[in-house]
């Protein structure tokens, strides 16, 4: 199961905050949260435009030999770590906005989870 993440941002540090790297390269810096569930660095869409926000994309990914519930709550929790108390306007998940709280998080992925199915 993968699962297409937008974080709209002005921090131009975040992406690397996110993956404790200096250096991102699209489909190769990824992080492990725990066994079979990672996120990976798609890209960054910057904005010319002075005040628009750059767009970091994100893959998240559960194996499909992990327990859905284990695999929620390892992203859930990494998600809202990484990005609590940061400077970013919009989390998008699956193209759905979604309040930047654990449980909101956790709750957004399972809908978009039950709607592949």
């Amino acid at each position: 199961m993968k699962l297409i993440v937008e974080l709209a941002t002005n921090d131009k540090t975040l992406g690397f905050h996110l993956f404790n790297s200096q250096e991102l390269n699209s489909g190769q810096t990824t992080v492990n949260l725990g066994k079979g569930v990672s996120a990976t660095f798609k890209g960054t869409m910057f904005r010319k435009s002075v005040g628009i926000p750059d767009v970091i994309q994100l893959v998240l990914e559960i194996g499909k030999d992990v327990v859905i519930g284990i695999g929620v709550g390892l992203i859930s929790a990494w998600l809202y770590d990484k990005l609590n108390g940061r400077d970013v306007k919009k989390l998008t998940i699956e193209k759905t906005e979604v309040t930047i709280n654990k449980g909101q998080i956790e709750k957004i992925i399972i809908e978009k989870i039950q709607e592949e199915k």
